[in-house]
């Protein structure tokens, strides 16, 4: 019988995903002018984990919102105050994608607007990341704006009389910003306990297998969508950990339906995971699994990093697959398609 995801943890995830439509790149036209190479530095340290120049993008999830207030003297400028929502969707090795979004003051996306996907490149060079264009430093201090106080450096540019507050500890990150024309701050802002925290030392030593996840009684629920002649359907799938011992514990698996009740014609299942060899397909991917890259997300049990990868399951769907990497065996996120365009899962309980 083919591996699952892992084998015998998520069976019931895939029966809700769909064929998938694999995307191309573009390829380069012969007309095109070949770029130009240049040097890029390093992003990442050795470990893996991204550089501090780049942690306000460091975490898939995290979301923050800028309101700008325009002058009433401002010539030709617009005359209503503005909010700005922003959300990393993604963190690849080199770059993170990031949701723009204007809104309107209640929070909800402005009907006239479309939200942008916006790349940001891990590149030191890269000037988002570096002294304003036009600005000099003026000093270092800490303001308090609605979002929180922060420790910024403030910027002061001949140009419309401009002031720039910006975050030491999430840099590219503008706290606040005064000129002529108006002026912005943030107003809201995810902070999470791993932006200070050191990393995780991992459970298990190097080599040997990492039973973590079910070395305790606990449970957690995973949301499913599955897209089915253009509709979704939605359901969950519950996990929970029973009779811990030194030599493995029993996994309860339970599918239930969009209100999180019991379906009718499906049996609960019960598995024996052993904390030894024969238990590997509880904690490791799927055979034919390719590593894609390592992402810290934000999910129901705070932010985890997880290791992400790129597989077909037996019935030749692509999915990406995203495994906690502390806590090999748990699922935090699949996707399938597009952007999930057929169908994915998400972790929303963990206890």
């Amino acid at each position: 019988m083919a591996r699952l995801i892992p084998a015998a943890v998520v069976t019931a995830l895939l029966c809700w995903l769909a064929q998938a439509a694999q995307a191309q790149p573009k390829a380069q036209g012969e007309g095109d002018t070949p770029r130009a190479k240049r040097d890029i530095k390093p992003c990442r340290d050795e470990s893996g984990e991204l550089l501090p120049l780049f942690k306000l993008y460091e975490v898939a999830g995290r979301k923050w919102k800028v309101k700008r207030v325009t002058s009433p003297t401002s010539e030709g400028a617009d005359r209503f105050d503005k909010w700005f929502g922003y959300e990393v969707l993604e963190v690849l090795e080199d770059r993170a994608v990031v949701r723009h979004t204007a809104m309107d003051a209640s929070g909800a996306p402005r009907k006239d607007d479309t939200p942008a996907n916006v790349e940001v490149r891990f590149d030191a060079d890269n000037v988002m990341f570096g002294t304003p264009i036009g600005c000099n430093k003026v000093k270092e201090e800490s303001i308090t704006v609605a979002a929180g106080k922060f420790d910024c450096i403030q910027y002061a540019g001949a140009l419309d009389n401009t002031r720039i507050w910006i975050s030491k500890e999430y840099p590219s990150l503008v706290v606040r910003m005064t000129g002529n024309s108006g002026s912005s701050e943030v107003i809201e802002f995810e902070r999470f306990a791993t932006d200070s925290a050191p990393p995780r030392k991992p459970a298990a030593g190097e080599g040997e297998l990492d039973f973590s996840l079910y070395k305790q009684k606990r449970s957690w629920l995973i949301k499913t969508v599955a897209v089915k002649g253009g509709v979704n359907h939605h359901g969950h799938v519950k996990y929970e950990v029973s009779k811990p011992t030194a030599t493995g514990a029993t996994l309860k698996i339970t599918l239930l339906n969009e209100s999180k009740k019991p379906l009718k014609d499906a049996k609960p299942q019960e598995k024996s995971v052993p904390f030894s060899a024969e238990g590997r397909e509880f904690i490791e991917p799927p055979l034919g699994a390719s590593k894609l890259r390592l992402e810290k997300r934000k999910t129901a049990a705070g932010v985890m990093s997880c290791v992400v990868y790129r597989l077909k399951d037996d019935q030749g769907r692509e999915v990406q697959l995203w495994m906690a990497q502390d806590l090999p065996g748990l699922v935090v996120r699949t996707l399938i398609g597009d952007n999930g365009a057929e169908g994915g899962s998400e972790l929303v309980e963990f206890k």
